[in-house]
């Protein structure tokens, strides 16, 4: 796969404890999110979801400007997500057209690439990689940088062939698989400000949005 992979070795603060994350991802149903908390609670990025398939505006997620201003407002360098239901490439650029309405206000606010959430099998009926390059390149042509967040399964059955710079990979193990830029270890840590929560860890900084 091309792009920039990043092999990190990791210390676990609290020992063997897995609250070791520095980054939480949410959407609208994490609820109200006391952000000042969840800062003071060690996370440090935030990947917020921006909404979910085609661009009508009831499939924006609607506490997405909310958590952008809180986070923020507390300190958080963030990051957003857009959950896939795309089938092939025109439906992947209608997302795109969608993500780019959202996160268009917060421009030089987001501090990392837009990641394209696919783990629906929807994605996967004709090709995944048609669904990847319209999402891409429709967010590249605007000027975004993009990764995908997928599973370890999802990654090793079908992205060994698809271009994607940067990876967040979802596996609920004890140890970060060595090709992944964000590794989500968990869908339940317990986060002050959030509750149980998906929560990761991110390792590679030096990702930008433009």
């Amino acid at each position: 796969m091309e792009g920039s992979l990043h092999i990190c070795y990791i210390s676990f603060k609290g020992g063997t404890n897995m609250n070791s994350y520095n980054c939480v991802d949410v959407s609208e149903w994490n609820g109200d999110i006391d952000w000042e908390a969840a800062a003071a609670d060690d996370v440090k990025y935030a990947f917020i979801r921006a909404g979910f398939g085609q661009d009508i505006e009831s499939q924006d997620d609607k506490y997405f400007h909310i958590n952008m201003e809180r986070a923020l407002a507390a300190g958080i360098k963030v990051g957003v997500y857009f959950y896939s239901y795309a089938v092939d490439y025109d439906t992947a650029v209608g997302e795109a057209e969608h993500c780019i309405r959202l996160i268009e206000p917060y421009r030089d606010k987001i501090s990392f690439p837009v990641f394209y959430d696919l783990e629906e099998k929807k994605n996967i009926s004709k090709s995944l990689k048609d669904v990847v390059d319209g999402f891409r390149n429709k967010m590249e042509y605007h000027g975004y940088n993009v990764g995908c967040y997928v599973t370890t399964s999802w990654y090793d059955k079908y992205f060994r062939d698809i271009e994607c710079d940067y990876i967040w990979l979802a596996y609920l193990g004890s140890t970060k698989p060595d090709y992944c830029d964000i590794w989500q270890y968990s869908w339940t840590e317990k986060v002050a400000g959030v509750g149980d929560c998906d929560a990761d860890i991110l390792y590679n900084t030096d990702m930008k949005l433009l």
